[in-house]
Order: structure tokens, then sequence, then C-alpha cells
């Protein structure tokens, strides 16, 4: 379960920390939001791989880049988030942070109850 933890802080370094200079060029751009979702998923695939210890494929890198770039294009582009502080765009991160995480967990209890 410390695991867990680990990626959860894989996720919060790759989708903020790393990426904070990208918050407001990702809305703008789709070039910036490619590079913070690559950032994202590398990010990620390190804590897998340092912490957690267990087998990470190429797929799992897609799917982490790709599902990263589809949420955020959601949240960016279709839901149009302006990035202020008020209770739509609250509402719409929570739900932006849930579907990574549920993806985080759903990949990495895949490959590593199937593939090890």
């Amino acid at each position: 379960m410390v695991e867990y933890f680990y990626l959860l802080i894989g996720h919060l370094v790759g989708d903020g920390l790393f990426s904070w200079w990208l918050k407001d060029a990702k809305r703008h751009s789709l070039f910036c939001l490619g590079v913070h979702s690559g950032i994202y998923a590398v990010t990620v695939m390190f804590a897998i791989y340092f912490f957690m210890r267990t087998y990470f494929t190429f797929y799992s890198f897609f799917i982490f880049l790709i599902s990263h770039f589809i949420i955020d294009y959601w949240k960016c582009y279709i839901v149009k988030t302006d990035g202020a502080v008020n209770s739509k765009n609250l509402f719409y991160t929570f739900v932006d942070q849930i579907l990574h995480l549920i993806i985080l967990v759903f990949v990495v209890g895949f490959f590593d109850t199937y593939l090890n």
C-alpha cells in the first residue's frame, strides 16, 4: 500500500511541480499540452520504476501519456476552465484529478497483476 503513496507523489510531481510553468500555456497550445502530458508520463513512470519496482511497458507509458492529454484537453478546451479559483474550476479540477488517479491505479494494478 505504501507503493501507491509513491505513485500519488509521482502524480503530484508530474502534474504540478514539473509542469507549473505550463499551467497557462497548455490552455492555449496543444503542443504545450502535449509537453505537459509527456512530462507527466515520464515522471509517473520513474515513480513506478524506482519506488514500486513493478513491471512497466511502453504500453503503460503510452496509456499515461494519451489519457493525461485527453483528460486535460477536456478540462482546458471543452470545459474551458480558466485557472481562476472559483467553484466551477475547483469542481472540474477535482474531476480531472480523480480521473488521473483512477487511471494510475487501474494501469498499475493491471500491469502488476497480469504481467508480473
